[in-house]
């Protein structure tokens, strides 16, 4: 079956696949051996592919129970369940040099739980004897880092971080209340009152998506302000905002935020062809809302409790095409690395990255069990709770 084909309308399942004659691999069934807290696109495109192709490949014959990070969506949990715990990946990129195009139906997955009303089921995947697994969202650079993560036997890491921390203009005024930065905007933006007259300061493809759902949102006026002479987004992206009423201002650079409008300078290149604001253009642009969508950042706390690892300026982490850091055994790919891109992108070399990890852990020796574990375990003494009480 080729991404091309016109795919029926029924819910995914394997009955469905079985109709439209689907000749790739399928797992039916299973035990349940892994248990993954997440149920996001980059999961399932990179952790649940590999497992995928691992049961495959290698015969690992597991599946994987998806548990929702917080809970509180059972229809979202009910309809993956529902369709077998199929779902579809495509793959665009290039291999070995030649650009090709990979559709699979991964049947990693068996089922996705909402641990709010499915508590017990969860429990019950703990109790699994076949359980081997657990894919974790555990926080790492709080109170637990990468160091301690290596004191504790672990020989390799990998850092797959998404940028989830909005870059900020560091201009007077954007703490003001309608002020919204993208990436929260584009989580819930039922959660924001802009108003009708939208201001969205950045040209990106994630300032298109905050200028087209703004306009779904109630905006009549939406101006993309932009501090250079061409638009960041692609084409697609922008033209589709141009189609749906979105306006540009180019070469504006933004000054300082006010409760009824932002404050523009116009800009220019210098002789060393950087951009600097026109002293004395400065204007008033009225607004009733203003969305900052200038990129985003990884946190901080990853990288500033680890030792030994080096950053850009811009704070991603510096690596080389193998994803190899300034740190032994530390390796990271997609956003973390290179930026905001696709999802396809970070699958591409997230698959790369992960075969050089293997062949790193390969040219490691076996680690050394603790000087600790052979010490016999004392007896201990319980009494029971339900013992006469002395008073």
């Amino acid at each position: 079956m080729r991404s091309e084909e016109v795919f029926t309308k029924e819910r995914l399942s394997f009955e469905t696949l079985e109709k439209l004659g689907y000749k790739g691999y399928l797992l039916k069934d299973a035990p349940e051996k892994i248990v993954q807290f997440g149920e996001g696109s980059f999961l399932r495109a990179f952790a649940d592919n590999f497992i995928d192709l691992m049961n495959e490949k290698a015969g690992f014959n597991a599946k994987v129970v998806l548990v929702q990070p917080r809970g509180g969506h059972p229809e979202a949990a009910d309809r993956f369940s529902e369709q077998d715990g199929l779902y579809t990946l495509i793959l665009l990129g290039r291999e070995n040099g030649q650009p090709v195009e990979h559709t699979r139906a991964i049947s990693a997955a068996s089922r996705c739980l909402d641990p709010k009303r499915d508590w017990e089921k969860l429990l019950d995947c703990a109790r699994n004897p076949e359980l081997r697994f657990v894919i974790s969202n555990t926080t790492i650079g709080g109170s637990i880092t990468i160091d301690d993560m290596f004191r504790d036997g672990y020989q390799s890491v990998f850092v797959g971080a998404g940028l989830w921390k909005p870059r900020s203009l560091h201009i007077k005024g954007e703490s003001l209340g309608h002020v919204a930065f993208a990436i929260n905007y584009l989580a819930c933006p039922e959660a924001f009152r802009l108003g009708e007259r939208v201001i969205v300061i950045g040209s990106g493809n994630s300032a298109m998506d905050c200028a087209r759902t703004a306009i779904r949102q109630g905006a009549r006026y939406v101006t993309v302000f932009n501090r250079r002479d061409k638009i960041a987004a692609s084409q697609y992206e922008s033209s589709y905002a141009k189609l749906e009423g979105v306006t540009f201002e180019m070469m504006k650079v933004p000054v300082e935020i006010l409760e009824d409008s932002v404050v523009f300078a116009d800009s220019e290149f210098d002789e060393e062809g950087k951009l600097r604001p026109v002293p004395g253009s400065e204007k008033r642009y009225p607004c009733t809302g203003v969305i900052v969508a200038v990129s985003q950042e990884l946190g901080g706390s990853i990288v500033s409790g680890t030792a030994d690892i080096g950053t850009k300026p811009s704070g991603l982490l510096v690596a080389d095409e193998d994803g190899r850091t300034s740190r032994p055994g530390v390796f990271a790919a997609g956003d973390a690395a290179h930026g905001a891109r696709t999802v396809v992108e970070a699958v591409a070399n997230g698959k790369r990255v992960a075969e050089a990890m293997h062949a790193y852990m390969q040219s490691l020796p076996m680690p050394e069990p603790s000087a600790f574990s052979q010490l016999p375990i004392q007896e201990a003494v319980e009494p029971s709770v339900l013992a006469e009480q002395v008073m």
